[in-house]
Formats: C-alpha cells, structure tokens, sequence
C-alpha cells in the first residue's frame, strides 16, 4: 500500500504511479496529449477521492461506477492492492491507451447505464463502491434513489460509499444568478467544453453530449437527505475546491478575490462535495 492519506506525500506518489504509463510512450501523439490533459483536469480530485479510502490489509473488492478512462481504479489497484471492476455507459474515451491500460493491471471494466440498468453483480459483493462525477450526468427523469438503493444492494453490510459532485450552492453560482445571469452554460458553450475536454470521435453525438451534461447538480443537504434515505449513513464530509481554476473564471474579475475569500471562510460555498457514507446493515434490501 503506497497512500497514507498526507495530502503532499500521496500527491507526488500519484504523479509517480501515473508516470508508469508505457501505453502512453506507444500510443499516437493526440492520444497521449488527450490522456494527460484529462487528467491534469481530475488529479486533485483523485486526491481528494484517495484520501477517503479504507486502509485494510484485507484484499478489498472496489466498484468505480463511471470509471471513464480508468485513472481512478489504476490508482486504487496499484496503490491500495485492492480487487477494482469498472463500469461506465460506454468504451474508455481513450480506447489504444486506456484498455491496455486496464488489461495489463487485470482491471475488469463493463458497459453498464446505471441510470437504466440493475447493476450486473450479486448482492453484497463490495465493500468500496466510488460514485464520482456521476449523479449530475444522470437525465432529469432517473429516479435518483433507485439508483442509490442499487447501489447500496451490491455493498457488504458496514461498506464505503464515496460520492463526489458538483456543489450546487456554490459562490460562483449565487454570483450569477445576483447578477441575473444564468449558472448553465449555452448549449454550444457546453459542446465546446466536452469537445475540448473529452476530444474524441463522435464527440459531438447528442447521445455523448447529453451523457457529459450536468443535468442536475446536488446541495450538500440534498445528497444527504438522499443517502439517508436509501440505506447510508454519512460519516464524512469534504466541501473541497479541486475544480477552483474552472469556477472562478466564470466570476467577473471585481468579484473574484471577495469569492475566493469567503470560499475559504464559508466551506458549504466552495465548488466541490466530497462524501462518504457507510451502508446502514438492514435498513435498505
């Protein structure tokens, strides 16, 4: 187990973990710069995910449900030693890299809509499910706590939940919206942003635009009256700023200090929600 949870420490081991790529020394230039600059996007907040995890010198077994490229289950498995399956609604982005990748570290990874679909596992087959950047992309009519009682049926009674997310009740947002401003995106702002974030063929799909959509984003409340609801109960919350270069470039720059300001002051208006929770034994079946 190379992660002991200090922050600067496991930093400079992810960067070390991550250098470890030879896919990337055989895949196409486009390919290899694509990678990187995806991840350069989610690297704190793998961070902030790692941190979360249970030490146990148990083989624990691991769900990534949006796994995308596979980043996230590489990490844990080379990190943590732990058994990690991978599900997500289609291919790794990045096929040439991302499923050697995920092959060669013995990362099983599944095309499952868990919005649509019971997840294709028995009852109570992990003890660590990562639901990370997922709920704001599930379409307006998915019914939000069937998919978190599913969620819950596959876990071991006294399992990890960890959930990452939009906050909603950001500070960038209450700015717009003082100054009469939307906190959505047009939608040809939006293509732009998954095209450049994502740059892959097909790209400009409705089907792929509309999966990396934020359909509906979550305050800190909701999520939790949410997981209470559905069988879990949170023992850990983390209103973080692992996205702050992105948020505070949608500020007009007079508002930008005070933001930052009362950000580090006020964490419920910082612009990421981390949580974890447990799976309350015989509360949901």
């Amino acid at each position: 187990m190379i992660f002991n949870k200090t922050y600067d420490t496991d930093r400079k081991k992810m960067s070390e973990v991550l250098k470890e790529i030879p896919e990337l020394e055989q895949a196409p230039p486009e390919q290899t710069y694509h990678f990187n600059r995806y991840m350069k996007v989610h690297r704190n907040r793998y961070l902030e995910t790692i941190k979360l995890i249970p030490h146990s010198a148990n083989r624990m077994k691991v769900l990534d449900i949006g796994a995308g490229l596979g980043c996230l289950a590489v990490l844990i498995k080379r990190g943590f030693h732990y058994e990690v399956v991978g599900i997500d609604t289609e291919e790794p982005e990045i096929e040439g890299i991302s499923k050697q990748l995920l092959a060669r570290e013995n990362i099983a990874y599944l095309i499952c809509d868990v919005g649509k679909a019971t997840l294709p596992f028995p009852s109570e087959c992990f003890d660590i499910v990562l639901f990370c950047e997922v709920i704001e992309h599930l379409p307006i009519q998915t019914p939000i706590p069937s998919v978190l009682q599913e969620i819950n049926r596959v876990m071991v009674g006294g399992g990890c939940l960890i959930l990452t997310t939009p906050n909603l009740a950001r500070i960038d947002n209450r700015i717009l919206l003082l100054c009469g401003r939307s906190i959505h995106r047009s939608y040809r702002e939006e293509v732009k942003v998954i095209s450049e974030t994502y740059a892959v063929e097909k790209s400009n799909s409705p089907s792929k635009i509309s999966s990396r959509m934020h359909h509906r984003e979550y305050t800190l409340d909701e999520l939790k009256s949410l997981l209470n609801e559905t069988g879990f109960k949170v023992d850990s919350i983390h209103m973080t700023s692992y996205t702050v270069g992105e948020w505070m470039s949608l500020i007009v720059p007079p508002f930008r200090l005070p933001a930052r300001l009362l950000s580090l002051c006020f964490p419920r208006l910082r612009p990421n929600i981390t949580l974890r929770a447990r799976k309350v034994i015989g509360k949901v079946k």
